[in-house]
């Protein structure tokens, strides 16, 4: 939903995590750093852009399958065609340094 509120996808990460959908809650967080970003509210966006490559890192990337992004957009920002680690942390690099 591209109108959706920062609270709102928040609060849907919280729930894929405690359900166990960790690329839901991935992509949850992916969205939810670039909107904090834009935002100007850096620091919690930092802390967004770290659970996102962190729960990546734990998911499986060896084939399309595994990658090929379900979703154009989640509230308002383009997902990548391939969600992985990779392609998070090239569009999150500026919210993953120190």
């Amino acid at each position: 939903m591209p109108g959706e509120s920062i609270g709102n996808l928040i609060n849907r990460f919280r729930e894929a995590q405690t359900e166990g959908r960790r690329r839901a809650a991935a992509e949850y967080a992916f969205v939810i750093a670039q909107r904090l970003r834009n935002d100007h509210r850096l620091e919690e966006a930092s802390a967004y852009a770290r659970k996102c490559i962190q729960i990546l890192e734990t998911l499986p990337s060896e084939t399309l399958e595994d990658v090929i992004s379900e979703h154009q957009a989640i509230g308002g920002i383009a997902m990548p065609d391939y969600f992985h680690a990779g392609t998070a942390r090239a569009r999150l690099e500026a919210l993953l340094r120190p």
